[in-house]
């Protein structure tokens, strides 16, 4: 059987949203800008 990955919440879709929000924020302005910037490039998502 296999097994999830430790220290990583394995959620159902529906559950994303409302697991997100009850934890306590974490990342400042900055911190958001750069992961949004890193997302928007093409190269993040290549395989």
């Amino acid at each position: 059987m296999r097994q999830p990955p430790r220290n990583v919440a394995v959620l159902h879709h529906s559950d994303l949203v409302p697991g997100l929000l009850a934890h306590p924020v974490t990342l400042g302005v900055a911190e958001v800008f750069e992961l949004v910037e890193a997302a928007r490039r093409e190269e993040a998502w290549a395989e």
